[in-house]
């Protein structure tokens, strides 16, 4: 039954503003970090993030072993999912198992990719996507027996990594084998979907490696990745058909290639604003972080930061870029890495840039967040999110002599109580009201913020 209301909201006038933007929230975990170390798995740190109904799921790797954590918004574990909030897939079948991202599908189920090694001293690849049920038990109707597998010959490397899930929850991922680079369209159950590319396959060029994969609201794949030239690496960006062909009127017959410095730019991740533009972020000269936004049809955008690029550099410390997000209001959130002020260690780094590519001084310190997990720790973002409320998650990585340790963090947003109340209403339009996956996004809540009346 679809459910239809009418909303009126009056009296919004009173200013109730969060806490400062920037700032760790203190209501997450302890004083608004969380540090695991899960014995099960060696190693044990976590690289992919999914946000799903506001509960917090990382990936990470092992022995044989693809391992999941769940937490509840506050960053308390969630006893509902595997054992007391942490799953194993079992990849026994592997010596080694590395996951690299994650992503869900609409009925709840989580598809993970990454690679697994065997067959020592000899080498054997093996390429791997796998999903779980919402509970962490391995799906066993997804591919064979749960896991979609692809091994390169003797000698050569296979893995999956960046995904992205389309609206009938077929999925597009990127993947490497036998020294070729390309991508596949999978349907929901995991077969491969000939008709797209050639028998399944659409191939790329070696020398690109692929940092993200995004559907854009028409349909368009869009890939974003680094392309070295000549040994330089620049970012570099393919735009494809729902068919796998290549789309010409994006950029120049389909691609795109920026570079911002003579020693090159390694490319991160990848994220739309609400008018379909374009954000990528990376590092340069592994020294600071540079953003750089395109137009829909592949042009630099020459009214993000100067003629289309924006570059952070914290004074005499080293800024590394690992994700980047876009917020309700098209502002910019990237997650990284930074040199601890010892130099002898990592922290993590947030930095945000206003919507038009410029550091939001309002933003931490400076418009920039530094977070140490401990004097003994090396700290490393590998991937940031964002819940229903506005408030930034980062996860990633903590070392320190002995062991691995799982680590996330949760930052205030800055969004004015009217904000949070938008984004909430917004959800919960989408989740109850029987709409089909694809109009999900042509819900609209505004204006945002809202002074007195809420369309």
């Amino acid at each position: 039954m679809k459910l239809t209301f009418t909303l009126i909201v009056l009296c919004f006038s009173l200013e109730l503003t969060a806490q400062k933007a920037g700032t760790l929230d203190s209501s997450f975990g302890v004083d608004g970090k969380v540090l695991e170390n899960f014995a099960t798995l060696s190693p044990n740190y976590y690289e992919g993030l999914v946000i799903a109904e506001d509960k917090i799921i990382e990936i990470g790797s092992g022995k044989g072993s693809f391992g999941v954590v769940r937490y509840n918004a506050d960053g308390s574990l969630d006893n509902s999912f595997g054992d007391s909030g942490f799953a194993v897939a079992d990849l026994s079948f592997e010596a080694t198992a590395w996951a690299y991202r994650a992503t869900q599908q609409s009925s709840g189920k989580y598809i993970l990719t990454g690679v697994g090694i065997h067959g020592f001293p000899d080498d054997i690849y093996d390429g791997l996507i796998i999903r779980l049920n919402d509970d962490g038990s391995i799906d066993p109707t997804f591919g064979v027996g749960g896991v979609i597998k692809k091994t390169s010959r003797k000698g050569s490397t296979a893995s999956f990594a960046s995904i992205t899930v389309l609206p009938d929850n077929s999925f597009i991922v990127n993947g490497v084998s036998n020294g070729s680079t390309f991508i596949n369209h999978f349907t929901g159950d995991g077969d491969l979907d000939q008709s797209f590319g050639q028998g399944g396959y659409v191939y790329l060029d070696n020398n690109f490696n692929v940092a993200s994969c995004k559907l854009q609201s028409d349909g368009k794949i869009v890939l974003a990745g680094t392309y070295y030239y000549g040994g330089i690496p620049q970012f570099s960006l393919r735009r494809f058909l729902s068919d796998g062909s290549i789309d010409n009127s994006f950029g120049s017959n389909g691609i795109i290639t920026t570079t911002n410095g003579l020693t090159g730019d390694i490319l991160a991740g990848m994220a739309f604003q609400s008018d379909g533009k374009i954000v990528v972020t990376g590092t340069e000269s592994y020294s600071f972080v540079v953003s750089s936004r395109y137009t829909v049809d592949g042009r630099l955008d020459s009214a993000f930061g100067i003629n289309g690029t924006s570059s952070v550099k914290l004074s005499n410390m080293s800024l590394n870029a690992w994700g980047i997000v876009v917020t309700n209001n098209d502002e910019i959130i990237i997650g990284g890495t930074t040199e601890s002020t010892d130099l002898f260690s990592d922290n993590y780094a947030i930095v945000k840039l206003k919507q038009n590519g410029i550091v939001d001084s309002s933003f931490g310190d400076s418009g920039q967040t530094i977070t140490d997990f401990g004097d003994q720790f090396s700290d490393q973002i590998l991937s940031i999110g964002l819940q229903h409320s506005g408030k930034i998650i980062a996860i990633g990585k903590s070392t320190n002599a002995t062991a691995y340790y799982s680590s996330s963090a949760r930052y205030n947003s800055g969004a004015t109580k009217k904000q949070i109340i938008v984004q909430k209403i917004k959800h919960y339009i989408q989740t109850h009201n029987d709409a089909q996956a694809t109009t999900l996004n042509n819900v609209s809540i505004y204006p945002n913020p809202a002074q007195n009346i809420l369309h």
